[in-house]
């Protein structure tokens, strides 16, 4: 047994655990942990099966935006109860400061 099978049974045994997490959690933000977890771990095993490509897709479509995706509309739907902050509490000069920072953000983007 070389180092690659070992390598490869340790991501599939965490892909398997992680996919086990998202099935029996009862919390849906810990489910939804344990599904970046899972796409992580497929991840690797495409990598391990030399298909660069395919995981690095996997990573940045599944592990990143679907999965952030996901876990904006758990936030959205679960029922918090909002503190005492309030935006508009804000002083002038902390939304100026934004607002620069935001200006000079995108001029660096853009040129």
């Amino acid at each position: 047994m070389n180092l690659n099978d070992i390598v490869f049974i340790a991501l599939a045994g965490i892909t398997l655990l992680a996919a086990l997490g998202v099935v029996l959690s009862r919390n849906i933000m810990h489910a939804a942990l344990f599904l970046v977890l899972t796409f992580l771990g497929v991840a690797g095993i495409y990598f391990q099966l030399n298909a660069g490509f395919i995981g690095l897709v996997q990573i940045m479509v599944y592990a990143g935006a679907i999965s952030v995706l996901i876990i904006f509309a758990i936030m959205l739907v679960m029922d918090v109860e909002i503190g005492q902050t309030n935006l508009f509490n804000q002083s002038v000069p902390t939304m100026m400061t934004g607002g620069y920072v935001s200006v000079l953000l995108a001029a660096g983007l853009i040129g």
